[in-house]
């Protein structure tokens, strides 16, 4: 027999606290709870119907935040995953069922699931008024505190993305600077050497001058004139 405790510790951990939180399967379970609170939900057989659509939406405007999808088909679906909420095919339909690990949309939902059941003993705490107000105080409670750390990892990655960006811009400055700066001494460099080159040795230009073939002799004793070498 399932124990109250034992339910709301398998309740907490319905999704992983942080970014990836999902609140849908608690605001499936708080619907269920206030339907048959209301004895709107008198068996054991919870339809995916106009009564817990109606219902799961209501609660998500108050919980859902801009992230999160009005999705009531989903957290039907997978709340299979807990011990207590088991899903009953349609005819000619359990195979099916079976090999399903995920769901898309509520036609397909529709499409393979008649109705969901819930462990007797879970349906009872369910039922009994004491015990269905804790369990529907505990689910608010953790919704409440996973939809905060959720909120708080959200700011802290939007936080360290920004410092990353800014870092990465100002090494991607530094380094343009870098390459600027090289490029300037290089055509610094290259200018000096070309100029070393035309000015290598004044002693060969002498040279040159004694043997200049085709200077005529005025310019030639101007040019010894002025030129250190003589």
């Amino acid at each position: 027999m399932k124990k109250l405790d034992d339910l709301i510790e398998e309740i907490k951990l319905l999704s992983n606290p942080g970014i990836g939180f999902k609140p849908h399967k608690y605001i499936a379970l708080i619907s269920v709870l206030q339907l048959i609170s209301e004895q709107k939900i008198r068996e054991n057989n919870i339809y995916f119907d106009s009564l817990f659509k109606e219902r799961f939406k209501s609660i998500f405007k108050i919980f859902g935040e801009e992230i999160d999808s009005n999705r009531p088909h989903t957290p039907f679906f997978h709340l299979s995953t807990t011990s207590f909420w088991k899903l009953i095919p349609l005819k000619g339909k359990e195979e099916i069922l079976t090999r399903t690990k995920t769901i898309g949309s509520a036609g397909e939902l529709n499409s393979i699931v008649l109705k969901a059941k819930i462990n007797q003993d879970v349906f009872d705490l369910f039922k009994d008024i004491e015990t269905n107000k804790i369990i529907e105080k505990n689910l608010i409670e953790f919704l409440e505190n996973g939809m905060i750390i959720r909120r708080k990892k959200c700011s802290q990655e939007i936080i360290e993305k920004r410092a990353y960006k800014d870092k990465n811009n100002e090494t991607k400055t530094n380094e343009k600077n870098d390459v600027f700066l090289k490029n300037k001494k290089d055509a610094k460099n290259g200018k000096q050497s070309a100029f070393n080159k035309l000015n290598l040795n004044p002693f060969v230009n002498y040279l040159n001058l004694l043997h200049n073939r085709d200077a005529n002799s005025q310019n030639l004793a101007e040019s010894l004139a002025t030129n250190r070498f003589t």
